[in-house]
């Protein structure tokens, strides 16, 4: 899980970040592996 949430586009075929035409792609602001992700806002 922690992988998927780091790179959300590493597997194509199971996309499951979908982003308007008027949103950015987040950015990381803080992962420490295994348990904590945070993103930036979209």
């Amino acid at each position: 899980m922690f992988e998927a949430l780091i790179d959300p586009y590493r597997q194509p075929a199971r996309h499951w970040l979908e982003l308007l035409e008027s949103e950015i792609a987040p950015e990381i602001v803080r992962a420490e592996e295994p348990e904590l992700v945070i993103w930036s806002s979209i």
